[in-house]
């Protein structure tokens, strides 16, 4: 028997998986009931969004090690074609598919549950990051998923712009009721995605009927509000129990509640993390102080930066002290602000607004953690060409995400039965 010689090998297990729960939910059928060479471009897309959500290459380089381009024979594709491929399901499809799910999932009681997170677009042509790996972010926008009461992604709408305006937030809130005939709407956000002036501006307008719709709201305080309470003594992380949320009141939030909730396992992985990146940043730090003593560095402004460089890569700014002096270069642990830290490891804050429905503390938590999942799914979305970019794209890419996760949480849910 002559040898075999291996010309490719190629990982298809996990493309055949998801291929199967596409045409099983049929979502293959709901981009294009006949196959189309455009229709298979956008299920690679989608395959790739499940696949290699995290991936910093363009999504045809995974393909090559993986049977996904032979699966849907498009070995030849090139960026033009996805780009006409996207434009051809905007102008065809889009609608469709946003009526076949909405139909699918919304019930005539349920209110609309919309998690809104800001998304940033980057052209990164050859994939490279600025000095120190930052990125340059090229343009932003704000996207709003609406779910089911399980939590299942089936519709998805957005807005540009660097900052959340409110009067965008209504209109599409009016648009959904209007076209939808959604009878209450509920806001999960993430902190600083609405400033307290606006959550005011909302609350007079709510209060004073002017909507005609309700809106009701839950959102997570920045870490700046919830030290400043803790350290009013206004709230007390060590009597708060693992995972029993605890309603209170404060006048600075009027007409609201707020929960506070606390996370044991996420505090224990936060600390774990701070105590690895201290070791880092002290042993990147007694490199340097090696190379001062060693005279290879020897300006005390080149010391300084060259120290806030190590501190920052490694967010630990605020949690050293150094002294330079003469040629010389000291460093210590900031106990104190590590304990400070510490003591808010895993604590959140959830702000509840309600004009009619009285919303629990638990009901709170869920979605604020829900919220939390759903926003990583999404960003940042690396681009090759930004001039490409047109609206009708920014709407078809996220159409896209939003097909992904939703084909991704009935894997999760159901597991084998989905393929």
């Amino acid at each position: 028997m002559e040898d075999f010689e291996i010309k490719g090998s190629h990982a298809h297990g996990h493309v055949k998986a998801v291929l199967a729960a596409i045409d099983k939910l049929g979502i293959r059928n709901l981009i294009s009931p006949i196959r189309k060479y455009h229709s298979d471009l956008l299920i690679a897309m989608l395959v790739s969004r499940i696949l290699w959500p995290e991936s910093k290459f363009h999504s045809s380089q995974n393909w090559k090690f993986s049977s996904l381009d032979e699966a849907l024979h498009i070995k030849d594709a090139n960026d033009d074609d996805f780009y006409e491929a996207m434009d051809w399901f905007y102008e065809q499809r889009l609608e469709i598919v946003e009526t076949e799910l909405l139909d699918r999932h919304k019930k005539p009681a349920d209110p609309a549950i919309l998690y809104l997170s800001q998304c940033d677009f980057i052209e990164d042509q050859y994939l490279e990051t600025l000095e120190g790996g930052a990125i340059e972010i090229e343009e932003s926008i704000f996207y709003a998923v609406l779910t089911d009461h399980l939590g299942c992604p089936y519709y998805i709408t957005f807005f540009k712009g660097d900052q959340l305006i409110t009067s965008k937030l209504l209109s599409t809130i009016k648009r959904l009721k209007e076209r939808y005939r959604f009878p209450s709407f509920l806001l999960v956000m993430d902190e600083n995605l609405i400033s307290q002036k606006k959550f005011n501006i909302l609350k007079e307008k709510l209060n004073a009927n002017k909507l005609a719709v309700d809106v009701s709201w839950i959102a997570a305080l920045s870490y700046a509000e919830i030290k400043k309470l803790v350290d009013n003594q206004q709230i007390n992380p060590s009597t708060l129990e693992e995972n029993k949320p605890l309603m209170i009141q404060h006048a600075d939030f009027d007409n609201e509640k707020l929960v506070a909730h606390r996370n044991q396992k996420l505090a224990i992985r936060y600390q774990k993390d701070r105590e690895s990146l201290l070791k880092i940043t002290s042993d990147k730090l007694n490199e340097l102080k090696r190379k001062v003593a060693q005279g290879r560095l020897n300006d005390d402004v080149r010391i300084s930066e060259s120290a806030d460089r190590v501190i920052k890569k490694y967010k630990m700014t605020g949690c050293f002290n150094k002294e330079i002096y003469d040629n010389e270069f000291h460093f210590s642990i900031k106990q104190d602000k590590v304990d400070e830290n510490k003591a808010l490891d895993g604590l959140s804050l959830i702000r509840m607004f309600s004009n009619h429905t009285t919303l629990l503390p638990e009901y709170a938590v869920r979605h604020y953690v829900r919220h939390q999942r759903i926003k990583g799914k999404f960003q940042p979305v690396r681009i090759l060409k930004l001039e490409k970019l047109r609206e009708e794209r920014i709407k078809t890419h996220l159409c896209i995400c939003l097909l992904a996760n939703y084909v991704r949480w009935h894997m999760e849910k159901h597991g084998s039965r989905c393929y």
